[in-house]
């Protein structure tokens, strides 16, 4: 008479063989993440502020965990008494589906977080190089029109630079430059914005021959001035 093996089905057994296969796809998901981290590492986008750490985690919760899960619910219900290998695979299906939704809801969390800190300076503090925290920094205070911020950054001058050519760059809003430290560098830095993609709104290049004869510099004002030329043909 064939044994009934439903009779040794037990949660603790079914929980147990959960944990191995846990430990089993986390692994695999940081063999994966060092994988991506090196291929994409070198990535060069806004993204960089933040590393690619976080955006890996968001591909592994959307892509990796669930088909790692899926596997591990696969090889312990079929390894599992053929009797009780619905009941193994329910069990492994509804606790690893809570794991993935609280991991999920973390994701989520951490993402909100960064949107609600990311605007201020707050974590800018936790990048790990001086150069990235001024370049947070610098974002910082261009979206969020901001110069007070620049003063925690040990570029100063960069970063209130490029709050002000940020402000002037907008629309046709060039007279934001006179209010810059260093409204030279403004000014041809708006200009040569425009002439490198074709912005100039204004289709008269007199309004413009203004703007550059106002630099004080010999250089930056010769340089303003042929820019237009180029652009003005």
């Amino acid at each position: 008479m064939e044994k009934d093996v439903t009779q040794n089905f037990t949660w603790k057994a079914a929980f147990r063989k959960l944990f191995l296969a846990i430990v089993w796809f986390i692994m695999l998901s940081i063999i994966g993440l060092v994988i991506l981290g090196v291929i994409m590492g070198g990535s060069k986008d806004g993204g960089e502020n933040w590393g690619p750490g976080l955006g890996l985690a968001l591909i592994f919760v959307a892509v990796v965990l669930p088909i790692s899960a899926l596997i591990a619910i696969l090889v312990v219900s079929v390894k599992s008494p053929k009797g009780t290998r619905l009941k193994y695979f329910f069990a492994l299906a509804l606790f690893i589906g809570a794991l993935a939704a609280l991991w999920g809801a973390g994701m989520v969390a951490i993402v909100k977080t960064k949107d609600i800190l990311g605007s201020s300076s707050t974590m800018c503090k936790l990048e790990p190089s001086q150069e990235k925290k001024d370049y947070c920094y610098k974002e910082q205070a261009r979206i969020n029109k901001d110069l007070t911020i620049c003063e925690q950054s040990s570029t100063q001058d960069s970063c209130i630079d490029a709050y002000y050519f940020d402000l002037s760059r907008a629309g046709n809003n060039i007279d934001f430059c006179k209010q810059s430290p260093r409204p030279d560098k403004c000014f041809y830095d708006n200009i040569k914005f425009r002439a490198d993609y074709n912005l100039f709104l204004d289709k008269n290049i007199e309004t413009y021959k203004s703007i550059c004869n106002s630099i004080g510099g010999v250089q930056l004002k010769n340089g303003c001035i042929e820019l237009l030329n180029e652009n003005f043909k």
